[in-house]
């Protein structure tokens, strides 16, 4: 796969595979824990039987796993640039058993599906990792492959409000590359417009420090 400028490089995601799972329960341990941040996007998402979703960015799967075991006999698709992230992700499916889930390597703004194929698609914690350009491709796409009246939904870094919060969150994205300050400055409802999403909504995790997104074709 030919490597586009503007796009995450595949062998940094490599890098981190084996040790991706472990960071996300520490970095989620101030925020009352990696299950209960889990908990509340199953809400929001609220999957229903029958729906094919689409994790789009889906790291080591463990959103993907938890989205099959609530659409019956719908379906759920997991892609990632990544091929080490899709070896573990591959690992935890054939433990699971389930038959209603697929992982796939792929590109965000090359996506290998057809027109109008997802009821909904969730990212989480992917747009800031792209450049401008690359990003506002990957929600063309998205839209693209929604189907009518389709949804996606966007969990993002968000800059809290209160200064304890912000200072910890500082402390936090000196852990992240430039791009990923300058995709805080964006206005994201604009971009989603843009991107041909008629009804956007977002809300606010944690005192600020994660925004939630349900966008609608």
């Amino acid at each position: 796969m030919s490597e586009e400028k503007g796009f995450p490089n595949e062998t940094d995601f490599d890098k981190i595979a084996p040790f991706y799972d472990p960071a996300i329960k520490l970095l989620f341990l101030p925020l009352g824990g990696e299950r209960r941040y889990r908990r509340r996007l199953l809400k929001f998402l609220s999957p229903q039987t029958g729906e094919k979703i689409l994790d789009l960015g889906c790291g080591t799967g463990t959103n993907t796993l938890e989205l099959a075991c609530f659409v019956g006999n719908g379906k759920v698709i997991g892609i990632d640039i990544s091929s080490k992230m899709i070896e573990v992700a591959q690992k935890k499916l054939k433990q699971s058993g389930l038959t209603n889930l697929q992982f796939v390597k792929g590109t965000s703004h090359q996506l290998p599906f057809e027109n109008n194929s997802f009821d909904k698609i969730l990212t989480s914690f992917a747009l800031h990792e792209m450049e401008e350009n690359i990003r506002l491709a990957t929600l063309k796409e998205v839209n693209r492959v929604l189907k009518p009246q389709g949804e996606l939904f966007v969990i993002e870094l968000h800059l809290p409000p209160s200064f304890l919060a912000r200072n910890f969150f500082k402390l936090f994205m000196k852990l992240e590359e430039e791009k990923a300050w300058k995709f805080l400055k964006q206005n994201l409802r604009e971009i989603f417009k843009q991107s041909g999403f008629t009804q956007t909504h977002q809300e606010l995790w944690y005192r600020g420090a994660i925004q939630a997104w349900k966008c609608k074709k």
